[in-house]
């Protein structure tokens, strides 16, 4: 659903300079590695921005995670 919505947002034109680096794109990354002609024209992002961005942002919510669940007992 996420790379649909991406996908959707990017191609209407009106948000693709916003949207183009939105952690919904990153979900695109494996599919354009083995496709890059098609995808390319839905992410407007090579495959090195694209591991980049999903790389950072793996990085920012795994320590947005620990820092809300590192006090919390279950």
């Amino acid at each position: 659903m996420g790379q649909f919505i991406s996908g959707s947002l990017l191609n209407s034109g009106k948000f693709a300079g916003i949207m183009k680096s939105n952690p919904l794109n990153m979900t695109n990354l494996t599919r354009q590695y083995y496709n890059y002609l098609t995808y390319y024209e839905t992410s407007r992002l090579s495959i090195n921005q694209l591991l980049l961005g999903t790389t950072v942002y793996l990085l920012l919510f795994f320590i947005l995670g620990y820092l809300v669940f590192r006090k919390k007992r279950f």
